[in-house]
């Protein structure tokens, strides 16, 4: 999920009002697979076992400092 290019454009920053990506783009498609990976554990597995798990794996990756990427798909596991 931290598959996407580190440097943000300026218009990544500052969209326009009412703005919705209409084609995703393979970033973002490598993101919504590493969701739907998640999804399918938890639903295999069970939320039970699977969630504490993911909480501490959230944790770890939102403790990087030094790429932006790794909190983004921290939030991005639990959304």
């Amino acid at each position: 999920m931290i598959d996407i290019d580190e440097d943000i454009e300026d218009s990544w920053l500052t969209p326009p009002d009412g703005y919705r990506l209409q084609d995703e783009d393979e970033e973002q498609d490598a993101v919504n697979f590493g969701k739907d990976c998640i999804d399918r554990i938890v639903g295999s597995v069970g939320e039970g076992k699977t969630l504490p798990l993911l909480g501490i794996l959230v944790q770890n990756v939102m403790q990087n400092d030094s790429d932006w990427r790794y909190k983004n798909a921290g939030l991005m596991a639990l959304s």
